[in-house]
């Protein structure tokens, strides 16, 4: 025989779920949807429990206001710093935006946040990484520099953004990355 488990008690469940998620990391709201939806299908199994659909999405969407109204989950404040750890991690905009559809930012807060991203930053860091480009030394091996190329336009970045990046010099490179990071 199912049971139906109560709407306070899954809300409970719900709410604790959510702060210890929370506590441990930032989440997208379409995350921490996802997430509390499949906790409270484990926590309330189905032979033993018939969970309603239309209940189980109002008690997710009921915490998830309560968590955006105490600020614990912000999709804007969210895309911003993914923007600026894809430019120091040297990853590219196009991957970066991907990066962030996939963790269910809506396309216009994803445009948002990406709104100020240096990609000429982060193709530096790239290069930076790759020891290709201004940072490859008088006597680059074709082959690595054809490699590191290769992973450039791989990783979202476009060819002209590599010849621009290549022509300047490390005193260049290191005066540009110091006054962005300003």
């Amino acid at each position: 025989m199912s049971d139906q488990p109560s709407r306070e008690k899954m809300l409970e469940v719900a709410k604790t779920y959510a702060k210890n998620a929370l506590t441990a990391r930032e989440m997208t709201s379409d995350q921490l949807r996802t997430r509390m939806a499949a906790k409270l299908a484990r926590r309330f199994p189905a032979p033993q429990f018939e969970l309603d659909p239309d209940v189980v999405a109002a008690v997710v969407e009921e915490v998830e206001a309560l968590c955006v109204s105490y600020s614990m989950i912000d999709d804007a404040g969210y895309s911003k710093r993914k923007s600026e750890a894809g430019v120091r991690a040297g990853k590219s905009k196009r991957m970066t935006a991907m990066s962030l559809q996939l963790k269910g930012v809506d396309d216009e807060t994803a445009r948002e946040g990406l709104s100020e991203y240096d990609d000429l930053a982060a193709a530096l860091n790239f290069l930076r990484k790759k020891k290709a480009g201004p940072f490859a030394g008088p006597h680059a091996d074709p082959d690595k520099t054809k490699k590191a190329l290769g992973a450039f336009l791989r990783g979202g970045f476009s060819y002209s953004l590599w010849s621009k990046a290549c022509a300047m010099s490390v005193e260049e490179v290191e005066d540009y990355i110091f006054s962005a990071a300003r």
